[in-house]
């Protein structure tokens, strides 16, 4: 089985041209293969910055979508290896 793990950025974009869903449909995948942060709805709900740059109907339907998707377990993050994953420079 394939998962898909989406960064909050790109749900909000996404979002905000109503492509989430039409991208998921591309991938041949579902709702139920693709997981998001614990975090990314409340992330939705509670930045001043956002809301400066999104309209309101954009961040909704981002909190919307990481609503329904899947969770990423916290048991099965390992943060040492987050500095593999960081781009110098």
């Amino acid at each position: 089985m394939l998962v898909y793990l989406v960064d909050n950025d790109v749900i909000l974009e996404l979002a905000s041209y109503n492509l989430f869903w039409d991208m998921i449909t591309s991938l041949n995948t579902s709702q139920k293969d693709i997981r998001v942060l614990p975090t990314a709805s409340d992330f939705f709900g509670g930045s001043s910055r956002l809301r400066r740059k999104y309209k309101e109907q954009s961040i909704q339907s981002a909190k919307s979508i990481a609503d329904k998707c899947q969770k990423i377990d916290q048991g099965s993050i390992d943060i040492s290896e987050l500095p593999c994953l960081s781009v110098s420079r």
